[in-house]
């Protein structure tokens, strides 16, 4: 998979959107990991434990489906990856995939303060 450098979108400011890059993976499979890995590269740099991503069921904007893609190569993806996954809720028309590093989310389901908000009714 290649890459994101940096270019003149960075420099001046722009946050980069995923049809930034999108043009450069043809291939589905790696598409789909790019943009995964896109929407998740908080959770793979360490920030957050975890990220949650909707796959609609329709052709965005890149031409890409990854609601299907994902039907096909997900679960491969996840074997690959360094996150683990899973689909919390999946709908005709899209499905709710939660990606995170499970040392960092049982890092911060330990402490007693997150214990305690989530207790709380």
């Amino acid at each position: 998979m290649e890459i994101v450098r940096s270019t003149n979108m960075f420099s001046r400011g722009h946050k980069p959107v995923w049809i930034d890059i999108a043009a450069r993976f043809s291939d589905d499979r790696d598409c789909l990991a790019a943009f995964l890995a896109f929407e998740a590269a908080e959770v793979l740099s360490g920030v957050k434990p975890s990220a949650l991503i909707n796959l609609p069921d329709r052709q965005r904007s890149c031409g890409k489906n990854f609601f299907s893609i994902w039907k096909e190569h997900g679960q491969d993806l996840i074997r690959e990856s360094a996150l683990e996954g899973t689909v919390l809720v999946e709908r005709p028309g899209s499905l709710l995939l939660f990606l995170y590093d499970r040392g960092a989310l049982c890092s911060l389901l330990d402490e007693k303060k997150v214990v305690d908000q989530l207790g709380k009714d």
